[in-house]
């Protein structure tokens, strides 16, 4: 039986562990080491909850079938069950990407020293809000009723708009997660280079802002299959590259985002060197 759904619970079961153990990092540093937790913090860990369900969701789909072949999946009756935790899935995808962003976004302004700075990181988070605010409401009312997006195989009477629109939204979506992870990734040099840092402090800064190019580019590599949205005969195994690349790229910020923070940790325990 051809199945993906291996794949997409070790990348949920992988970005989970490495995204808890550096946002607990960060607590800790910032709680004990620092003594200063800031909203951007508090929004981190909004962000790993959203993830942590996220990912909740993810196993909970592939032990019912998800990345299978409809036909594959044994008794069918899972098959709704499916629909329905890969419905809950992306949902929590928004939010968690929303809240990942503003959470960056608030980061940033704390250490943003021109006016210009602050200004391109607002205009950064509030865009991304408002694409994220659009795809939550319209994947969360695209079918009528609600239920039917996954009780359309378990006799339920209802319709859904257009596949193409949730695609095509998708398309907008990545795209604009795209430049805003490229603008938060390129802006803290500019940033970070009038500080009053020692040259070896900004590199080692900067590399870490630079790792959050790799979420960006999953975003890059997930656009092709995005299309698989629009399959309706085999939804479960056609979106499950999907399903691991949005995985893979908000585990990878989260990471990335607290990473940045923990520095002072390392000093504390390890002194200059």
């Amino acid at each position: 039986v051809e199945n993906h759904g291996p794949q997409a619970a070790t990348a949920a079961c992988l970005f989970l562990v490495l995204s808890w153990l550096f946002v607990s990092l960060r607590c800790y540093c910032k709680i004990a080491v620092l003594h200063s937790f800031g909203p951007d913090d508090f929004l981190c860990i909004v962000t790993q909850v959203l993830f942590t369900f996220y990912g909740a969701f993810v196993l909970v789909g592939v032990h019912y079938g998800a990345g299978k072949h409809d036909v594959d999946i044994i008794p069918p009756t899972n098959i709704p069950i499916c629909l329905k935790w890969w419905w809950f899935g992306e949902q929590f995808y928004c939010l968690t990407s929303s809240t990942l962003k503003f959470s960056i976004g608030l980061f940033l302004l704390r250490i943003a020293v021109h006016k210009t700075q602050k200004v391109i990181v607002w205009i950064v988070m509030i865009v991304s809000s408002l694409m994220g605010i659009y795809s939550f409401c319209l994947l969360l009312f695209q079918c009528r009723p609600i239920t039917y997006f996954w009780g359309q195989y378990s006799g339920i009477k209802g319709s859904c708009i257009n596949p193409m629109i949730i695609s095509r939204t998708a398309y907008a979506f990545s795209a604009v997660s795209c430049w805003s992870d490229w603008t938060f990734c390129i802006l803290p040099g500019f940033i970070i280079w009038n500080l009053e840092m020692n040259p070896r402090t900004k590199v080692s800064v900067l590399l870490l802002f630079a790792l959050g190019t790799v979420a960006s580019t999953i975003t890059i590599v997930r656009f092709p299959y995005l299309s698989a949205l629009n399959n309706k005969a085999n939804f479960l195994y056609a979106t499950t590259n999907v399903g691991v690349l949005s995985t893979i790229e908000i585990g990878i910020g989260i990471t990335t985002v607290a990473a940045v923070t923990i520095r002072p940790l390392f000093r504390h325990f390890l002194g200059p060197s």
